[in-house]
This record gives C-alpha cells, structure tokens and sequence, in this order.
C-alpha cells in the first residue's frame, strides 16, 4: 500500500526538493550528499567513493555508524 505522505515525498524529489545542508556538517560531508542529490544517477558518486568520504572525514567512527 502507498501512503499519501509516501506520494508527497516521491512527488517533492521527482520535482527537485532537496533537503537544506545543516551548517553542523564538514565540508567534505556536504559536498557528498550534494553529489548524491545530482538528478543524473550517472554523476552521483558510487558506495565506495561514499564510503571513503565517510571514513576519510571521521576515521575513527565504525562506517555503520556513520551511514545510520
């Protein structure tokens, strides 16, 4: 079953809403969830180029803990 807040959603990101970046976050963490935003899935960076931005920016953090 799909729920109506699940169709605003779809709709607000087919249409191009993207979430603000919280100033909070490093540089670094900003510009990937940016690249992963890009309308063209061929430009968004793959789990392994996430993956070494994750732990390039917090080394000592466990990569689960990161991603959740």
């Amino acid at each position: 079953m799909v729920y109506r807040r699940q169709l605003e959603v779809e709709h607000a990101i087919v249409m191009g809403y993207r979430p603000e970046v919280r100033a909070v976050l490093s540089s670094d963490v900003a510009a990937i969830m940016q690249a992963c935003w890009v309308g063209a899935p061929d430009e968004r960076p793959n789990m392994i180029q996430v993956c070494t931005c994750a732990t390039n920016t917090h080394p000592h953090a466990p990569l689960l803990d990161l991603l959740v």
